[in-house]
């Protein structure tokens, strides 16, 4: 009999949670139609590029406001319960609430991580979409620049680089020095200058030419018109790693990114607040799910209104603390790992507190 009530509990929160969440991005999607609708009058798109540039920005509004519908959703289904004393008549027969809204938390739990992989595998290959949607149609085919001039840079070895030109979309360097040192980086052993090279894809390693290389150890100069060197490790993105752009980099790429650029000296910190963000955020899903599910437990007239506007204001609550402590983290003042998870567990110790008077 009680598995019936958790399938029935279940199937509702399921449904509810659904709805909430097509609702909110109804929302959401109006907000950026008539933008949409003007690009498409304008002539900058076609109906068909309208469509796809919406497809593509919807999982990324998907995943904004994913907690706030578990969290509507939540106080739905128990609002409903409590309104039909469904949860009187359970809590009558002994049956505790944490016990009846077992499986919904079991689902967002679950959820979690169904988000976090949406959030770091689906989500970053969307906004890149409709950015290259948006600036192609809209911006005359503008795109983000593969172009850097002088880059310094320290290598996986012992060696230093500065080039004065590199190219990211012809994969081309022009006017590269490479600083070769000893183990203890005190002694430079050869100097290394390349007037071009390129990046062979197919063979994995960089072709140089017009190259002098000047052996301080051996006192010798040699002229070569074309060489490869082994030594260098470094791909043309590793020299464009500041020029990433967070909302389309993936997990893997942001920690590559803030592993490589830390090494060199550079500021990490947007970096590593997007990167603790993406693991983070995901499990909002669940944490907001006991705020939703125990705000709505009891029936008192006119109370439905009432948990409705704590619940929205909570879930905005959320929102905006997790700004403000990124604004934090990005700003020095506080640790980014830290600033990420605050939020949840500040919410989850809410959460837990109501789910406890909703016991009584």
């Amino acid at each position: 009999m009680l598995k019936k009530i958790d399938i029935y509990i279940l199937k509702n929160f399921i449904k509810n949670w659904i709805m909430s969440l097509i609702g909110f991005n109804v929302i959401f999607i109006l907000s950026q139609i008539f933008r949409i609708i003007g690009y498409v009058t304008q002539g900058e798109m076609t109906y068909s590029e309208a469509l796809i540039y919406t497809l593509s920005i919807t999982p990324d509004m998907i995943m904004t406001v994913l907690p706030l519908s578990i969290l509507l959703g939540g106080l739905i289904t128990v609002n409903k319960m409590a309104t039909t004393l469904e949860i009187t008549a359970l809590k009558t027969s002994g049956i505790s609430f944490f016990r009846i809204v077992r499986y919904p938390l079991i689902f967002t739990f679950t959820l979690s991580f169904g988000a976090f992989w949406f959030y770091n595998n689906v989500v970053p290959i969307s906004n890149k979409k409709s950015r290259e949607l948006r600036y192609e149609k809209v911006y005359n085919n503008l795109k983000i620049s593969q172009i850097k001039a002088d880059v310094f840079l320290k290598g996986e070895g012992n060696y230093l680089y500065y080039i004065r030109i590199i190219n990211g979309e012809k994969n081309t360097i022009d006017n590269m020095e490479l600083v070769l040192f000893d183990d203890e980086l005190k002694k430079i052993k050869k100097i290394i200058v390349s007037k071009k090279g390129y990046f062979d894809i197919k063979k994995n390693n960089w072709i140089l030419k017009e190259v002098v290389e000047n052996d301080l150890e051996n006192n010798e100069t040699i002229f070569f018109n074309e060489r490869i060197y082994d030594i260098i490790k470094e791909k043309p993105q590793d020299f464009l790693r500041d020029k990433i752009i967070l909302r389309e980099a993936k997990l893997n790429d942001l920690r590559d990114s803030a592993n490589f650029i830390k090494r060199t000296g550079g500021d990490v910190s947007k970096l590593l607040v997007e990167l603790n963000k993406r693991i983070a955020y995901p499990f909002a899903t669940f944490v907001v799910s006991f705020l939703g599910l125990s705000l709505g437990s009891r029936f008192v007239r006119g109370a439905s209104a009432i948990s409705l506007a704590l619940s929205i204001f909570l879930g905005y609550s959320y929102y905006v603390i997790q700004a403000t402590l990124e604004a934090l983290s990005i700003g020095g003042k506080i640790n980014s790992f830290v600033g990420a998870w605050i939020p949840n567990l500040l919410f989850l110790v809410i959460g837990i507190y109501f789910l406890n008077k909703a016991e009584y």
